[in-house]
């Protein structure tokens, strides 16, 4: 089976890939920057605890804990926002040629 990329196509594909890897980037960067404050806040709040499998604590180590792994968020919604096209453009056609592999459109 002869595979045709019609390159038009695949462009507007592209774009909306990167349309989605920034939307997804400020989705992750607001509600990760939201989740950062308030742990950050119930942190160095003494009366404040956390529910941490199911049992609620006061304790700080385990406040900064929950706050640094929701750190993760923001910064990966930053490099979304960030990343420059001429990165997403090959991530996305690799990606593009292991599919068009696993159906059997290419060889």
């Amino acid at each position: 089976m002869n595979f045709e990329v019609d390159e038009a196509k695949l462009e507007q594909e592209l774009q909306k890939t990167i349309r989605a890897f920034r939307l997804l980037g400020w989705g992750f960067l607001i509600l990760g920057g939201v989740m950062l404050s308030l742990f950050l806040f119930a942190a160095f709040d003494p009366a404040e605890s956390i529910r941490i499998n199911g049992v609620e604590t006061r304790d700080f180590e385990q406040k900064i804990g929950a706050a640094v792994f929701v750190g993760v968020f923001p910064i990966v919604g930053a490099l979304l926002v960030l990343l420059p096209r001429k990165w997403i453009e090959p991530l996305f056609r690799r990606i593009l040629g292991m599919v068009a592999e696993t159906v059997g459109l290419k060889k």
